[in-house]
């Protein structure tokens, strides 16, 4: 797929620019020339006066080093509205390009043209290319309907029975090609396959439920198994530090899909030289060391059973997005709490889903394409339900690994932070039972809380002063090498 891609293709994105200090000076010259004073410049294109300092200089000191200043693209946009610039002009204007406040920057001329099936995942041409791509996706997203043993009604219920009339006679074809003698029993709530263990003289079983009902407690647990999934193809199974999560879904393991008790695997991982505390271990009794433990340690609940997966998990995954779509919203809501128990974070100025992708040698472009595509449909529905999400992209790019990975936040902007809090604390926070990521998101509701108090305080004393009240000292600009200016 080949792209070629201008400022205006990515100029609504989260991208920064430095300008070239020619066409910076000219830039910043008309704008004085017509409005006279830089803090009338400041209110024009809407920026704070100290800041407006350091754009026009083109560098900012931070910790004791002196870094580039990059310039916003909602900067870009006003002064290219107040002075009415042709995009061309600025393209060639540009030095240098940002992805983000902390990411990957390069110099990067425009239009750029950009080939993903050739430019490597950690790039910034790549990250503008997947920019301009998940803009195009979700335009074009189109939901089939339900498929034939997916059933829509007060809830979204799925007919295993039905869907095993067309998949048994394949499936059991399959067992029996590989000397599986497979047998099938039908009772009144599962279907139980009994077949012979390859490479063993014993058999063994697998139960199935004859339907699924995607209400709440599935949708949530189904969420959390997307975000934590564990053990291989052919489990089930979830992984955590919180206990709750774990103790949650063995419930929905045994009671809900109808797996064995006996069956179930509950233990606990730590890496290798982690020594448990008594309060780590007080719910479990296997304990075992694992070298790919990411953390310190974690609880585990899984179950060995192919057909579940295939049958069940894989085919709910595959059409979650038209299932979504089709349930009510506090099926959605639900769904997204589970979700954000396994994958979810609370920082102070954003709320955020994360969606990974570990960039092995098996690894391809087009994989990084599919989970994009995956990750634009869950934006799609956030912001059907009255949320402003943004996709932020990461790369990690170490000795150890390679990732990619795409969060999608919300609460990032301060301009729509109180309403994302409050939807999230309406419709979302209600089904989560992860109790430190509810005291961190209490934690960002106090932040939030103190800040709009701060605001409402200084503009209550402009008001009653008449004149603007600085929330810092100010001391004199020195040495900014722009006398005249």
């Amino acid at each position: 797929m080949e792209l070629s891609i201008g400022l205006s293709n990515i100029i609504d994105g989260n991208f920064k620019y430095k300008l070239k200090d020619a066409y910076k000076n000219e830039i910043f010259d008309r704008l004085k020339e017509r409005y006279k004073y830089w803090r009338v410049v400041a209110k024009v294109i809407e920026i704070d006066t100290r800041n407006l300092f350091g754009v026009r200089r083109g560098f900012e000191y931070y910790n004791g080093k002196k870094q580039t200043h990059f310039l916003s693209p909602r900067y870009l946009l006003n002064i290219q509205k107040t002075l009415n610039l042709k995009a061309e002009d600025i393209e060639k204007g540009i030095e240098m390009i940002k992805s983000g406040c902390g990411g990957i920057k390069d110099a990067i001329s425009l239009p750029s043209h950009v080939n993903l099936d050739t430019e490597p995942l950690f790039t910034l041409k790549r990250a503008l290319a997947e920019y301009v791509v998940s803009k195009n996706i979700e335009e074009s997203i189109t939901l089939p309907q339900l498929p034939f043993y997916i059933k829509n009604g007060v809830h979204i219920e799925y007919d295993i029975a039905r869907y095993l009339e067309t998949a048994l006679e394949e499936k059991m074809k399959s067992l029996k090609k590989q000397g599986l003698q497979p047998r099938l029993e039908k009772l009144k709530d599962s279907y139980v396959f009994d077949y012979r263990l390859p490479g063993k003289n014993k058999r063994g079983q697998s139960t199935i439920p004859n339907r699924v009902v995607f209400d709440e407690i599935f949708a949530k647990e189904f969420g959390k198994w997307l975000g934590d999934r564990c053990g291989g193809p052919h489990k089930i199974g979830v992984a955590n530090k919180n206990w709750t999560f774990i103790e949650d879904f063995q419930g929905f393991l045994s009671k809900i899909l109808l797996q064995p008790e006996n069956i179930l695997n509950i233990e606990l991982t730590c890496k290798s030289g982690f020594e448990p505390t008594k309060e780590i271990k007080k719910n479990i009794e296997k304990i075992r060391c694992a070298k790919s433990q990411h953390g310190d340690f974690a609880y585990r609940v899984e179950v060995s059973n192919k057909l579940l997966r295939d049958l069940v998990f894989n085919a709910l995954e595959a059409n979650i997005f038209v299932i979504l779509h089709n349930s009510k919203p506090s099926i959605r809501y639900a769904f997204y709490a589970g979700l954000f128990e396994a994958e979810g974070c609370v920082e102070d100025t954003s709320i955020s889903w994360s969606f990974g992708l570990r960039m092995d040698n098996t690894c391809k472009s087009q994989d990084a394409l599919d989970l994009l595509k995956r990750v634009v449909n869950h934006l799609k529905i956030l912001k059907s339900a009255g949320f402003s999400p943004i996709i932020s992209r990461k790369v990690g790019n170490t000795q150890k690994s390679k990732t990619l990975k795409y969060d999608i936040r919300i609460c990032h902007n301060y301009k729509t932070r109180a309403k994302d809090l409050q939807l999230f604390k309406d419709r979302i926070l209600p089904f989560i039972k992860h109790q430190d990521k509810i005291n961190r998101f209490k934690g960002m509701i106090d932040i939030a809380a103190k800040k709009t108090e701060l605001k409402e305080k200084k503009e209550k004393a402009e008001k009653e002063t008449g004149s603007v009240v600085s929330k810092e000292k100010l001391v004199p600009e020195v040495n900014i090498g722009m006398v005249g200016h």
